[in-house]
């Protein structure tokens, strides 16, 4: 991802980033609205951070992605982190949003990333989700076929069997429920179209984009993938640190962060309807991590927080004297310039 400033370089020999977006909904929300300055990745991009975002190739016409499994899904993590390394001659920094926080991390605990990556950033990202209270109640309150997986799964003409993403959007929006009346966002949604005092009806242009992005870039999701993620709001980690997934056949502890001396940072936000403290936090029992909290919801620091002139600007110190995500990766690269860090 280039930077939108002309007048800003990539630092062609700067420490590389590489984001990981969630398969639920897709890359769209970390690169929302560039020219408004809301774009998580350009944020990145715009500081001459080397950095790249992984893509998933179109699952309706891509038959590989349909059966794709958490091996293949690290395979192509580790592909991309040795050519964005032997492009720039350091180290990858890894940074999971989300789902893509979970998947990250089991690509990490497998080994297959070592000497690839020393420093790992999760956003809102549900490491256990077992502990998400809220969404764990919410699941517990609705008919047993419509918790189980194969509720949700449908058979593609090819044969291929897929996790239909609009039921995995509808738990997402279901669960909202709870919390915000649905007479209330009806009133809300038809505010969008109010005309009074004008001839022209004017739609908040980031509302206009968030609506877009929730009807049209939700997309289906491979079944093995969508099962790691089940499975982690349905076991918890061990107390030893064993994740509930395995990958090649291998059991995955998540104490090997630490012990391969990779830099952990954990954002959370402060009023998330999707992805509990307490989930984004578990890490925390079994190693150590620098943490960061956001205000606001689940999408704040991919849109509100990161415009460079908001008050919890990502590539900042923070009120809460707490760093972004993006100050976090300026600074270890300043690190490895001053010889306090490893590339």
């Amino acid at each position: 991802m280039l930077p939108l400033d002309g007048d800003v370089a990539v630092k062609e020999k700067g420490k590389p980033v590489l984001i990981i977006p969630p398969y639920v909904l897709g890359a769209g929300i970390l690169c929302f609205l560039p020219g408004e300055n809301k774009s998580y990745v350009h944020c990145y991009a715009n500081q001459g951070i080397p950095t790249y975002i992984r893509i998933i190739k179109d699952i309706d016409t891509t038959p590989a992605v349909q059966v794709m499994t958490g091996e293949d899904d690290c395979l192509d993590t580790k592909y991309f982190c040795e050519k964005i390394k032997e492009r720039h001659g350091r180290q990858v920094t890894l940074n999971g949003f989300c789902q893509g926080g979970l998947v990250a991390v089991l690509a990490l605990l497998s080994g297959e990333l070592d000497g690839l990556v020393d420093a790992f950033i999760t956003c809102v990202a549900p490491m256990d989700g077992t502990r998400s209270k809220a969404l764990v109640e919410y699941l517990e309150h609705i008919p047993p076929r419509f918790r189980d997986l194969g509720y949700a799964v449908k058979t593609l003409p090819n044969g291929n069997k897929v996790v239909d993403g609009k039921v995995m959007s509808w738990v997402y929006k279901l669960k909202s429920m709870d919390r915000e009346a649905p007479v209330f966002s009806f009133h809300r949604d038809l505010m969008m179209f109010d005309q009074t005092g004008s001839g022209e009806i004017k739609i908040n242009k980031t509302a206009a984009a968030l609506n877009h992005w929730l009807i049209y870039d939700r997309k289906d999701i491979p079944e093995a993938i969508t099962k790691m993620s089940f499975d982690s709001y349905t076991i918890p980690i061990a107390e030893d640190g064993t994740m509930p997934v395995k990958l090649f056949g291998r059991k995955l502890n998540i104490k090997r962060i630490e012990e391969k001396g990779i830099r952990f940072l954990i954002c959370y936000a402060e009023k998330d309807d999707l992805v509990d403290k307490e989930s984004a936090l578990a890490p925390l029992d079994y190693v150590n991590a620098e943490v960061t909290v956001f205000p606001k919801g689940h999408g704040a620091i991919a849109t509100s927080w990161s415009q460079v002139d908001s008050e919890y600007a990502i590539h900042t110190k923070l009120p809460n004297g707490m760093r972004g995500p993006v100050r976090f990766q300026l600074d270890l690269d300043e690190e490895v310039g001053k010889g306090k860090a490893h590339g």
